[in-house]
């Protein structure tokens, strides 16, 4: 526990010395005037090979457009904003309801429940090196839009097939032959998840919004999104005195699939078009 405390404590430390080499965002400079310290940092961010002008022109229009504003509140009430909202709440929501949560705290319970022949210590241990792994692939140059589909379509199948499962359990059916199912299931939903709704969600935090109710959207998306993983982690033994756990994995994949309408009839692309695209398609131009 000693040698844990220590890792835990030194890991904000390297945080807090790389972050002081973190550039400051192209959109801060351009408020404040300082239009070379702007090409600078988008340099640094896009590349030297990358032209930058097109992207810099919009991001001053978008800051003269918003200046047009009689008030932060006049801004909020636009109808990009107010969508931007509801998808960001909408990710959160999906985030959090689908039992990520649970299934990463409860892994033991759930690999052991599952009647596993593997040490459930050990397939705690391979889920989360799929965690970080699985997180950089949604780096990639695809699209949020589909990372997020295919990342829904199959987190639902791969919740359900567990249900399934333990709900054959329950009725004393014998299932031996595919003991290896709810791991399997479980360890393509760890990679599925962290390849979309995982990171996906934070990242389009800084690409919905306009900067001026940046700050306000992207923490308060965060505040719903640790109150529904609180609420979800806290009643998840509630839930399974009331329904047991075929059902409940069975109520997750539920949402995962109202979540697919979600994100194919609401969410729009984000990667690869400016502040000032992004405003527009929400605004329905």
């Amino acid at each position: 526990m000693r040698i844990l405390s220590v890792v835990s404590a030194t890991i904000p430390v390297v945080f807090f010395v790389v972050f002081m080499f973190m550039p400051e965002s192209p959109i801060y400079y351009l408020k404040k005037g300082l239009d070379d310290s702007a090409k600078n940092s988008l340099i640094r961010l896009r590349g030297v090979e990358y032209d930058i002008e097109t992207e810099l022109q919009h991001q001053k229009d978008a800051l003269n457009e918003n200046k047009k504003k009689v008030s932060f509140w006049t801004l909020i009430q636009s109808r990009a904003t107010l969508k931007g909202f509801i998808v960001a709440y909408g990710l959160m929501f999906f985030q959090q309801l689908c039992g990520v949560s649970v299934i990463i705290f409860y892994t033991n319970y759930i690999f052991i429940k599952a009647g596993s022949t593997l040490d459930s210590h050990y397939l705690t241990i391979i889920i989360g090196a799929m965690q970080i792994l699985a997180v950089f692939v949604s780096t990639l140059t695809v699209g949020r839009r589909i990372l997020l589909l295919a990342s829904t379509i199959c987190s639902a199948v791969t919740t359900c097939i567990p249900g399934i499962y333990f709900y054959l359990l329950d009725k004393d059916i014998d299932v031996n032959s595919v003991r290896w199912l709810p791991p399997t299931s479980l360890c393509i939903f760890i990679i599925m998840f962290n390849i979309g709704f995982g990171p996906l969600p934070w990242m389009m935090m800084g690409e919905l919004f306009a900067a001026e109710v940046k700050g306000v959207a992207a923490s308060s998306a965060c505040f719903l999104n640790w109150v529904l993983g609180f609420t979800v982690t806290k009643f998840f033994s509630n839930l399974l005195n009331a329904i047991d756990i075929g059902p409940t994995f069975w109520l997750f994949a539920v949402i995962y699939v109202i979540g697919i309408f979600f994100v194919y009839l609401l969410v729009p692309e984000t990667k690869g078009k400016s502040l000032g695209d992004i405003q527009k398609e929400l605004n329905g131009y």
